[in-house]
């Protein structure tokens, strides 16, 4: 084990790694976190404790990021020992000082998405899949935290299917260096949408008919009313060009939506006002 200050005794680090330590009483204060250990059956407990609470605690093997805040004095006092803490001694003679108990890891971003795309021989018909494009679907752009895969895109409707479309979807993909959420005249884009922990959108309106579709975790969607709904995996938001913003309510797991997104006329208000795009 180790430990080590980043400044004036806030945000110091200690890794331990943790060999066959079974359950212990641990008094710890303010703890906010989450525990990991890989090798029990659930990997990712949440462990609520207030600061006058105590509980077993048992890792078999693996790696503990611990994050907390200690004394200057608590600071000393290591620095005095002129040696590295054991993991015996840490979780055994050092647990008093800790205001938090931090994740060891930063939750991984959801692995890109499958995109598949159909075809059909234009000299015999025979329907077959077109390998043009890598099917792995890699992010695009990064809006606030949030990360956007470019699924297709359809250049008119009703949609051609000669090639041109896919020749299309391709330019976007290679050429344009941030293509726009939507695209006028009728035009078609899907969109993967994946959001960070605890991350969102900011207020925002699109002029366009959105499909939107939840299929992991859940965000919180309000709009201007101040009215909110969850959607979860399964759930359909219907967006009608109106201002609004998502949030991901989990503190741990990424989001993702699908969005089939198409553009539409603005809305106009009794008085003529146009509500046009605003907020990205």
């Amino acid at each position: 084990a180790f430990c080590f200050s980043v400044e004036r005794g806030f945000a110091t680090l200690c890794l331990v790694p943790v060999r066959e330590i079974g359950p212990r009483q641990l008094n710890l204060a303010r703890v906010i976190a989450l525990h990991r250990s890989p090798d029990v059956s659930n990997p990712h407990p949440r462990v609520p404790l207030s600061s006058t609470s105590s509980f077993p605690i048992s890792f078999l093997r693996g790696l503990v990021l611990l994050c907390f805040s200690l004394e200057p004095r608590s600071l000393f006092s290591i620095a005095k020992r002129n040696r590295i803490l054991t993991a015996e001694e840490f979780w055994y003679n050092y647990t008093a000082d800790f205001s938090c108990i931090a994740a060891m890891s930063t939750p991984e971003p959801l692995p890109n998405p499958q995109r598949v795309i159909t075809d059909t021989d234009p000299e015999t018909g025979i329907s077959h899949f077109n390998t043009t494009l890598d099917e792995s679907l890699a992010v695009k752009q990064d809006l606030g935290g949030s990360l956007f895969r470019l699924g297709y895109i359809t250049d008119k409707t009703p949609n051609t299917l000669d090639g041109t479309d896919l020749t299309n979807y391709i330019e976007y993909l290679e050429t344009a260096s941030v293509p726009p959420v939507t695209l006028p005249d009728g035009r078609g884009m899907m969109w993967y949408i994946d959001t960070p922990p605890g991350k969102g959108s900011p207020a925002h309106r699109t002029v366009s008919f959105d499909v939107v579709i939840q299929v992991a975790g859940e965000i919180e969607v309000t709009l201007e009313s101040g009215e909110k709904r969850i959607q979860k995996p399964g759930d359909m938001l219907i967006q009608r060009a109106t201002t609004h913003t998502w949030r991901n309510l989990s503190k741990d797991k990424w989001a993702r939506m699908v969005g089939v997104m198409y553009s539409s006329n603005p809305v106009v208000l009794e008085n003529g006002t146009v509500l046009g795009p605003s907020g990205l």
